[in-house]
């Protein structure tokens, strides 16, 4: 997933597959508080395609996005994670691991595993020591531990780690 200035693109790419002929973009306008919304439509848990991900980014191309944690945006992450049960990896941007680790971050408790109930790693581009990411990822991570689905939090390298581009 990209997000732009008043558009978004959703990408999936068979994992066995060399040519970008068999990649399935989708790619869709919206603008303001209506881009979150607009990708949850699109990532909607009918599209079974979505359950066989097991490498998920989340990237972003807009240098003037601005979205603070709040509890409408989280339920919205939520909503838009919740079709891919398969990710083992999730790749996320700078600009929006902190907001999704926030929204990680409710779950825990009974929906520990509800929501990326495979996931194994998280990558994060500049990943620093410590900041706004790692205050709301660390309960979420620990509450996994104890239910025996452990998470690794490491930086994403590009030269490491491939993306659909």
């Amino acid at each position: 997933m990209e997000f732009f200035d008043g558009a978004a693109c959703l990408g999936l790419r068979h994992q066995a597959s060399k040519s970008s002929l068999d990649d399935l973009l989708i790619n869709f306008s919206c603008s303001g508080e209506l881009r979150l919304p607009s990708i949850e439509q699109v990532c909607n848990p009918s599209l079974r395609l979505l359950s066989t991900v097991e490498d998920l980014y989340i990237e972003h191309q807009y240098w003037g996005l601005d979205w603070k944690n709040d509890p409408i945006r989280n339920y919205l992450w939520l909503q838009l994670l919740l079709p891919f049960i398969a990710v083992k990896n999730l790749y996320l941007s700078k600009e929006f691991a902190p907001d999704i680790a926030a929204t990680l971050q409710e779950l825990v408790g009974d929906g520990i595993t509800e929501v990326l109930p495979n996931l194994q790693n998280i990558f994060v581009k500049e990943l620093k020591p410590s900041g706004p990411f790692q205050e709301n990822i660390r309960q979420f991570v620990a509450a996994r531990l104890l239910s025996s689905h452990p998470i690794a939090i490491s930086v994403w390298d590009k030269n490491t780690h491939t993306n659909m581009k």
